[in-house]
């Protein structure tokens, strides 16, 4: 059997944000609600907190994860912002050319993540939803 381990390009990541999430928990003694029971007794403050959040008027919204590619309504409030704002417009710079534009923009682009970087004008690529 051949010795199994992680692929080179992932040995020398930087700690995931969740990472340092946990250690800043653990750090400060911070309650984590979100793993279960904290092991203890909840303060008056937090069990009035939960209550609030639980409500019935209390848009149920407020209880559910957030999809992946970030929460509907800012995504969408971004893409309007920055579209208005960061646009490629025609009459400043001129039309894109089509090879161009494919060769950037296209389907088919397949970027290495380790050597290559696409950076492209504008915030309608980024943020279209």
């Amino acid at each position: 059997m051949s010795n199994i381990c992680p692929a080179e390009r992932t040995l020398n990541l930087k700690p995931s944000a969740w990472q340092e999430l946990n250690d800043a928990i653990n750090k400060e003694k911070a309650i984590n609600l979100g793993l279960g029971s904290s092991g203890f007794i909840s303060t008056n403050h937090i069990l009035k907190s939960l209550r609030r959040v639980a409500d019935e008027n209390v848009s149920p919204s407020l209880h559910q994860y957030a999809r992946s590619q970030g929460h509907l309504r800012l995504v969408n409030a971004l893409a309007k912002l920055y579209n208005q704002r960061f646009r490629h417009n025609a009459c400043v710079s001129g039309e894109i050319p089509e090879d161009l534009r494919e060769a950037t923009f296209g389907a088919d682009r397949c970027i290495n993540p380790l050597t290559e970087i696409i950076i492209s004008v504008g915030g309608v690529g980024a943020l279209s939803t």
